[in-house]
């Protein structure tokens, strides 16, 4: 025991630094991580040494993680609508942790979100008019049967956010990371995808035509699926 928590301790920062990617959030990666080692120690006798101690411990970690997204959460900022349905008008939500909040049916219009953590939050039937994300991490982030007018998400991390059955009208994404995101029963006509990573990018059964696309993965992504390619 003395040997295996030995190596934990060399572990930690590794772990730490696992958590802090995921979550975009200091404070959730340390408790994430004491977290881990809690239950690591607990279940020492379960570990038969087939991969590496840092690769089951990280595993750990992603488990606790969304253990953690899929908690629902109450609102702590005075600004975010306590009741489902409620609206978001003519607001600036700055630096504001959202991760994991329930936002379903939120109606926002004319609201800017700049550098907010929103990782896992629940956002489906939301409808969102003139709004602006900007430099927000919503990684796993669910916008599925949602109505998006006007809406444009930039330097965004989006990675594995689910986007199904959604109307869209003049949705631009620049500079942002797709990757594994889900785009399912969406008519993409109309939007504008600029210098977007867009590794493992899942979109099935959408109709494609009319959307622009532009950046280094522009022209394989247009080849597969006949897209216009903005110079």
């Amino acid at each position: 025991m003395e040997d295996f928590e030995r190596i934990c301790q060399a572990e930690y920062q590794a772990v730490r630094r696992f958590l802090l990617r995921l979550s975009g959030n200091e404070s959730l990666a340390e408790e994430l991580t004491q977290e881990t080692f809690y239950q690591a120690v607990c279940s020492v006798h379960r570990f038969e040494g087939r991969s590496k101690v840092t690769t089951w411990l990280c595993g750990i970690a992603k488990n606790l993680f969304y253990t953690y997204c899929r908690k629902p959460k109450p609102a702590f900022i005075d600004e975010v609508p306590e009741k489902p349905g409620e609206d978001f008008v003519d607001t600036l939500l700055e630096q504001c942790d959202l991760s994991g909040c329930d936002l379903t049916e939120l109606v926002s219009q004319r609201v800017k979100f700049r550098g907010c953590r929103m990782t896992g939050a629940d956002l489906v039937h939301t409808v969102l008019r003139n709004t602006a994300f900007d430099a927000c991490r919503m990684d796993y982030v669910n916008l599925s049967r949602s109505k998006m007018e006007r809406v444009g998400f930039t330097d965004c991390s989006l990675r594995e956010a689910a986007l199904e059955e959604c109307r869209l009208s003049r949705l631009t994404l620049d500079e942002c990371d797709l990757g594994r995101a889900t785009i399912h029963q969406t008519p993409m006509k109309g939007v504008d995808l600029r210098t977007c990573r867009m590794d493992a990018l899942r979109i099935g059964l959408s109709d494609v035509r009319g959307m622009i696309v532009s950046g280094s993965q522009a022209v394989a992504l247009a080849a597969l699926m006949g897209l216009e390619v903005k110079e």
